[in-house]
């Protein structure tokens, strides 16, 4: 029983961490970028998304964001992929985040 204890405690920590990351980069990128495609693998801590940027300026900012020490210190691995710009000018980028792993 308190071995289930620890494993649901352990779960709805990731969770906690997960939605953590996901509001840390809502508030940072502001309104003009859209977070979707959310997956996220608890077992190694792995978070990716796709960010849509509405313009050119807008994706400047968020490289701006995504290389400020805020950032890097707070992730273990912060990986950005697959940048695209679509017919209608919007970018897509896809990030890449590792969270910390505690030790035990």
């Amino acid at each position: 029983f308190v071995n289930k204890l620890r494993v649901l405690s352990s779960i709805f920590q990731k969770r906690k961490d997960k939605q953590q990351a996901i509001n840390y980069f809502s508030q940072i990128f502001g309104p003009d970028v859209t977070i979707e495609k959310i997956v996220y693998d608890a077992d190694s801590q792995l978070l990716t998304f796709r960010l849509i940027a509405a313009d050119i300026f807008t994706l400047e900012k968020v490289f701006e964001l995504l290389s400020t020490e805020q950032s890097i210190k707070r992730f273990s691995s912060l990986a950005k992929s697959n940048l695209q710009r679509t017919s209608s000018g919007v970018y897509q980028m896809q990030v890449t985040v590792v969270m910390e792993v505690e030790e035990e």
